[in-house]
């Protein structure tokens, strides 16, 4: 995968010939940065400073301190003296007409003011269940490849992640065991390269409005996953001013539009890949790896309080790739499209409906082969499509000082499978697969099959400083047992707020996973679905400021039960055609117990922002009566970054730090299975920086992002690969990514 990070920096020079204007149009949220650039230190949250509110002023005159509180109180806004010199936004009091969720503002009929840090994480009172969330602004500081808003999620405790792909594993569950939603529509497999480590996600980090990462102890409304939620919510589309967007990188091209459309505001990302046209440029021989995305979403009001938002999600690929030996290739053609429609109501009391109706596809087509002579050869056709369709509704009610959430789900889903395989393994290595493997695979399949949930949770005050939030869900399906099955979980949450000058959450819950109708292991010969996994989640949160700084600190133990088996590599898990490989294995455990302790701290001093967490945690498998380390155990692991502004120049530095992941070394005419995960990789490092940066040219502006990931460029294994040269196995490591550079220039007008 090295290759697909090597390129050349490209530059981009534009000069639009522009009209100069006496007066301008812009956000509130651009009108604040241009007084940050006339000499303020003003800090805001998106939450309050909202994208629909516009701004028309002198360019030629100064911005004053005057000018911005009138700016601000046509929209209930104020500025209120923080640390040092800076000024924050804040609510100007108002009285509250509506109902007043007692979980958000339990003794209060009037806002006072809203504190707003840039801390990484931020926690509100209204989710008792404790949650980490990501604004536009913390997501575009992060030093990531590709600017991936996924790759930041895979930076935060209880996330671990090989250093490769932008998928995690969360607090010891498996990659897939996580809850991936974009403005409530389920995404499946949201990832470029998906057959290949899941290098780039599909999502353009510009279109994300906000995301919340919840890694455990989540309440009712999420469902059918066992270990984590990532919910993300776009920008909407009316909250925007009309703008065209061009981008150039060294990973993508992009074009980015907000407008009207038939009177109806509506938003367009169009995005496709610049690796493979930089690998023809370097005459490299290892592949083409392309792709593309598009994302359009349309919003339309039907009236005082009802809006119809219409969304439609493509991402493609189209992959040749092989290693720089030769003994391994690929050919992937991946294609998913989503579209769904949202009808969202508000009463006159507060309350909210939401109706969701929606359609998703998947195409997925791979063919291999294998080819390391005295160990292994063979070649596969894998030919997979799935289709869903699904209907969902929400409401919340407000009962009194309590809160309830409703809701009912269902889905439709089919699935095609198709998949050929041919093997032939050197005697001398047969012994190293823990089960038989069939020279010879040739499956053809259907299924089809109903999915059905129910939900309902109730926030109570039981006193003036104590929270509780009971939820219970209900899920069916009938593709896994060929008859209806039930799996009924329970949730349970306590915030006690305030404690000790902060808020302590407690969340017991359980949480199920059916296998989804996609997910069959059909490449490794089974053409049965395993039994849904049942997990118990104990979970205990403590937060609170500091001064300047915020502190955040969790206690969790996972016990998953019922857990399907699954199949993994032993030594190399960047493998092109893995299913093909010497050292395949089946994991059969009857359970797993993750637990870990995770502390947080970040903050403001000066000019920097800055933020630290450290984990400490195992999960083990209970496997044939012992216990294994599982793959993705990482007993110690930290972040370490700080972002300030450099005169015209916002500098981000960050460093990632986890222990090594266990391993499993191969032997020749072993007489023996090896011993699954006996050994551990060296530790991993790697040290990332990004610098941004605007010039505002008349009526239109440049942004240049700038970036290297792995600075040191530090070789951290993440497995090996073996080779037969004469009559030695010959052991070599595989790295995570090398030293690579990320650029992208934007123009807007």
């Amino acid at each position: 995968m090295r290759y697909l990070l090597v390129g050349l920096l490209i530059g981009l020079s534009l000069n639009p010939a522009t009209t100069r204007a006496e007066n301008q149009t812009v956000s509130l949220a651009r009108y604040l940065s241009l007084a940050n650039e006339q000499g303020f230190d003003i800090i805001y949250s998106t939450a309050l400073v909202r994208p629909r509110f516009k701004v028309t002023f002198e360019t030629e005159q100064p911005i004053t301190r005057d000018k911005l509180l009138d700016v601000l109180h046509a929209y209930q806004l104020d500025l209120k003296p923080a640390q040092g010199d800076r000024l924050l936004v804040v609510r100007r009091p108002v009285e509250v007409r509506g109902p007043i969720d007692p979980l958000t503002f339990p003794d209060t009929v009037a806002i006072e003011e809203i504190v707003v840090t840039s801390s990484l994480h931020e926690f509100k009172l209204n989710h008792v269940t404790p949650a980490m969330h990501l604004d536009r602004e913390s997501l575009k500081n992060r030093a990531v490849v590709a600017n991936d808003a996924f790759r930041v999620t895979s930076r935060l405790p209880g996330a671990a992640s090989n250093g490769v792909s932008s998928r995690s594993a969360i607090r010891g569950g498996r990659e897939n065991e996580t809850l991936i939603l974009l403005d409530g529509m389920r995404l499946y497999e949201p990832f470029h390269l998906n057959r290949f480590n899941q290098l780039f996600s599909v999502l353009d980090n510009r279109l994300v409005s906000s995301l919340d990462f919840i890694t455990g102890g989540f309440p009712a409304r999420y469902g059918d996953r066992l270990s984590g939620v990532l919910d993300i919510e776009t920008v909407r589309p009316a909250e925007l001013e009309p703008f065209t967007e061009l981008g150039m990188g060294l990973y993508t091209a992009s074009w980015l539009q907000s407008g009207s459309l038939m009177g109806q505001d509506y938003l367009l990302s169009v995005r496709r890949s610049t690796i493979d046209l930089i690998g023809r440029l370097a005459e490299t021989e290892l592949g083409s790896p392309a792709f593309s995305d598009l994302y359009f979403s349309m919003d339309s009001e039907l009236g005082t309080g009802t809006r119809l938002s219409t969304s439609l999600l493509w991402f493609g690929d189209d992959i040749t790739i092989n290693n720089s030996s030769e003994t391994e290739a690929a050919h992937s053609t991946y294609g998913n499209t989503y579209l769904w429609f949202t009808l969202q109501r508000e009463r006159a009391n507060g309350s909210t409906a939401e109706t969701r109706l929606g359609f998703a596809t998947i195409k997925d087509d791979r063919e291999g082969y294998v080819e390391k002579p005295g160990m292994v050869s063979g070649e596969l056709e894998d030919d997979q499509e799935f289709r869903v369709y699904l209907l969902n509704h929400s409401e919340v009610l407000y009962l009194g000082r309590s809160r309830l959430e409703i809701g009912a789900g269902y889905r439709y889903l089919d699935a095609e499978y198709g998949f050929e395989s041919e093997l032939s393994i050197d005697p001398a290595f047969a012994g190293i697969s823990n089960y038989m493997r069939p020279a010879e695979i040739d499956l053809h399949r259907s299924y089809y099959g109903s999915h059905a949930s129910l939900y309902a949770s109730l926030k109570i005050p039981l006193a003036r400083s104590i929270y509780v939030e009971a939820g219970l869900r209900a899920d069916s399906q009938d593709y896994v047992e060929g008859s209806f099955q039930t799996e009924v979980t329970p949730r349970f949450s306590l915030l006690i707020h305030p404690f000790l000058g902060g808020d302590l959450r407690a969340s017991w819950g359980e949480f199920n996973q059916v296998p989804g109708i996609h997910e069959l292991d059909i490449s490794d010969g089974v053409d049965t679905f395993p039994a849904p996994q049942e997990a118990t989640h104990r979970v205990l949160s403590y937060a609170r400021p500091l001064g300047a700084m915020d502190l955040r600190l969790d206690l969790y133990h996972k016990k998953t039960w019922n857990t399907a088996p699954y199949f993994e590599n032993l030594s190399q898990t960047l493998t092109l055609v893995p299913e093909l490989q010497v050292d395949r294995w089946l994991v059969t455990p009857g359970s797993v117990t993750a637990r870990g302790v995770e502390l947080s701290l970040s903050g403001i001093q000066g000019r920097n922002e800055w933020w630290f967490n450290y984990t400490r945690a195992e999960v083990e498998e209970t496997v044939n009566g012992r216990s294994v380390r599982r793959s993705a155990d990482q007993k110690h692991s930290a972040n370490l970054g700080l972002s300030r502004k450099l005169r015209d120049w916002q500098v981000t530095a960050e460093a990632s730090y986890h222990s090594g992941w266990p391993t499993t070394r191969l032997a020749l005419n072993s007489p023996a299975p090896p011993v699954r995960n006996s050994l551990r990789l060296p530790d991993y490092l790697s040290v990332d920086i990004k610098l941004h940066r605007r010039w505002q040219l008349n009526n239109s502006e440049l942004r240049l992002e700038l970036g290297i990931t792995n600075l040191l460029n530090r070789e951290n294994q993440v497995g090996s690969s073996y080779a037969m040269k004469g009559s030695e196995l010959v052991e070599s490591s595989t790295s995570a990514l090398p030293i690579a550079p990320f650029a992208d220039v934007f123009w807007r007008f």
